[in-house]
């Protein structure tokens, strides 16, 4: 049985790099990121949290994202397609300089 629950991609080249360690690894609560700063942050989030969403068996409790280009307004776009999307419903969202938390409940 695999129990590993935190993990940190320093660096994340594809989308399927984090698709497969959330399936590799089931029991998965804690999983940070690292992202250049081109990435499409918002594409990015929206294909992970439908990956969580499809998983009725997830675990994931925080996603945090670290990207040299956070800032508050990032938050707020995140936000607004979580919410407009209905991609979760029980979260917390927060930002600690360029590393961006999302608390799921």
């Amino acid at each position: 049985n695999n129990e590993i629950t935190k993990v940190y991609l320093e660096k994340m080249n594809k989308f399927d790099d984090v698709l497969f360690l959330i399936d590799l690894f089931p029991e998965l609560k804690y999983l940070q990121i690292g992202c250049t700063s081109d990435i499409d942050i918002n594409l990015f989030l929206q294909i992970i949290l439908m990956k969580i969403d499809n998983k009725t068996e997830s675990n994931l409790h925080l996603l945090a994202i670290s990207v040299p280009t956070a800032d508050d307004s990032m938050m707020e776009r995140i936000q607004n397609i979580i919410d407009s999307k209905s991609l979760l419903f029980n979260y917390t969202i927060k930002r600690t300089y360029d590393t961006i938390f999302l608390r799921m409940k």
